[in-house]
């Protein structure tokens, strides 16, 4: 067995492993769901979270959700090739692929964001959930 195949199935079994640190989300290849792009598939992912950033945008205030993944960049066990604007469910939410980076190490790192609006209230901002 080669180094590299060595690593690749270190990643899957042991990496990636939902017993300790990853777990499962659905990636949807094409930016969206009803075919948008290719089929949806649940994968293993190491998944941080980024400090919320609030954010001015043309239709009001928001904050700026922000994640990172390391996933394993092989289709059996992973992506092979992700894309910009690809989809990832996390905990039943939706997010958007803003940029990847491809690892040789067996592994791709995805920065995923997501935009809540926010209405404002009389004494501070809220999460406007409709």
């Amino acid at each position: 067995m080669t180094l590299r195949a060595q690593i690749a199935a270190d990643v899957a079994n042991v990496v990636l492993n939902a017993a300790d640190f990853a777990e499962s989300v659905v990636y949807t290849p094409g930016g969206g769901p009803a075919g948008a792009g290719g089929a949806a598939v649940t994968i293993r992912a190491i998944v941080s979270y980024e400090p919320v950033a609030e954010t001015e945008q043309p239709d009001g205030r928001g904050t700026l959700r922000v994640a990172r993944l390391r996933i394993a960049a092989d289709a059996a066990n992973g992506v092979a090739e992700p894309a910009l604007h690809d989809v990832v469910e996390i905990a039943g939410v939706e997010w958007s692929v803003a940029e990847y980076r491809h690892g040789n190490t067996g592994m791709h790192e995805l920065v995923v964001q997501r935009f809540e609006s926010v209405e404002k209230s009389r004494r501070d901002y809220r999460l406007n959930r409709s």
